[in-house]
């Protein structure tokens, strides 16, 4: 024991307000004797803590001179040459949000597929330069199915001029991607997370809001607003990178970081 003391509380449930004496104990256990240490989970840790460990992890390994951004931003980042720099990111399409609206749309997780990696990419200002995508899909599934995921991503990859340029095609249990997007962004423009101070103002890109109210709706199955009905379809079908206003805020200098949301 190092230390004990005397407390009183006068909380308690149901009205009951009576004095109630404690008394506490702080005790020390021998290194020696200490139990086997229990075993932490990723669970109980957070993105943000899981994210510092790898990061930790990583500075032990080999990193070259050319990295300029590494584990921990929207994406990572190496310079080719002088004043430019590429950058890249891979991430699993959405699938917790997929299956939270019960979509088996293959059409719709294409468009996921390309959008999850495209919004890393604005968030650093970055034009895309292309994308590949690791596909799982059941043996069981029909050529229509693959066709209609396919067909999804490429209408992307159209609208934000962002060429599909291979991957990789695997048996898994079920319909799924990775995809790992590249872009460039002036070395003297990149946008990072790092870069806010207090004091500064946050600005907003985009209608806050109505991506997850549309999945809310959906989920508990309420109709939306009128006026909101058609937004709700867009947001939850069609969610859109903001590629455009990245360039222009990295290009124009108007930002000094960003993130997505």
């Amino acid at each position: 024991i190092t230390e004990s003391w005397t407390g009183e509380v006068k909380a308690g449930t149901c009205g009951d307000h009576r004095v109630k004496r404690w008394r506490h104990y702080l005790l020390r256990i021998p290194e020696n004797e200490c139990p086997e240490r229990a075993v932490t989970t990723l669970a109980g840790m957070g993105e943000r803590r899981i994210i510092t460990e790898i990061q930790q992890w990583l500075k032990n390994g080999h990193r070259g001179t050319n990295i300029l951004i590494d584990a921990g931003d929207d994406a990572a980042a190496f310079s080719v040459d002088e004043g430019n720099v590429v950058v890249t990111t891979t991430d699993h399409c959405p699938t917790p949000v997929i299956s939270m609206l019960s979509s088996d749309d293959p059409w719709v997780r294409g468009w996921y597929s390309m959008l999850i990696s495209l919004s890393d990419l604005a968030a650093m200002g970055a034009r895309p330069l292309g994308m590949l995508l690791a596909v799982e899909a059941n043996p069981e599934s029909t050529l229509d199915d693959l066709k209609k995921f396919y067909q999804g991503a490429l209408v992307a990859s159209r609208e934000f001029s962002c060429p599909i340029i291979g991957g990789n095609l695997r048996e898994g249990e079920r319909l799924h991607c990775v995809s790992t997007a590249f872009g460039q962004v002036d070395s003297r423009r990149i946008l990072r997370r790092d870069g806010a101070r207090a004091g500064q103002k946050i600005l907003v890109l985009g209608d806050m809001g109505v991506f997850w109210a549309a999945v809310l709706a959906e989920i508990n199955r309420l109709p939306p607003p009128p006026r909101y009905a058609e937004a709700f379809i867009s947001a939850l079908r069609r969610p859109i990178p903001r590629l455009a206003e990245g360039a222009v805020v990295a290009s124009l200098g108007l930002a000094e970081c960003a993130i997505d949301n």
